[in-house]
């Protein structure tokens, strides 16, 4: 129950925050409702400001509970950081065979890393 608690918690979260950022382009409740969306990104210096600010709260958060393998989640961070700010200010849209594989692999991949990373000694 607790897990299912945590992962309903995480998806309400993101989709609050996708809100915020995206242009009026996200159902509320299916293909033909009512489409929702604050437009954040048409100010991308204010977005990058905010998702920056969540990574460095969210990374302030974890480091103060983990003594263990800080300097790999740290670099781990810095890495999607600049993934992301390089992503959102890529001035070409993306190969889309190259989004769909990266949206398979990236989970997977990703998890797996910050698993190790996140793993006690003992």
């Amino acid at each position: 129950m607790r897990i299912a608690i945590v992962l309903g918690a995480a998806i309400l979260s993101h989709f609050v925050l996708d809100v915020i950022v995206h242009v009026a382009e996200l159902p509320l409740l299916g293909p033909n409702s009512y489409l929702m969306g604050l437009g954040l990104w048409n100010w991308m210096a204010l977005a990058l400001t905010l998702e920056l600010s969540l990574v460095a709260i969210g990374l302030f958060l974890y480091l103060r509970g983990k003594p263990t393998r800080r300097v790999g989640v740290v670099i781990l961070m810095v890495v999607f950081s600049i993934l992301t700010v390089v992503g959102m200010t890529a001035s070409t849209a993306p190969n889309l065979d190259g989004v769909a594989v990266s949206w398979l692999m990236a989970p997977p991949l990703f998890g797996g890393l910050g698993w190790w990373l996140d793993r006690t000694n003992g």
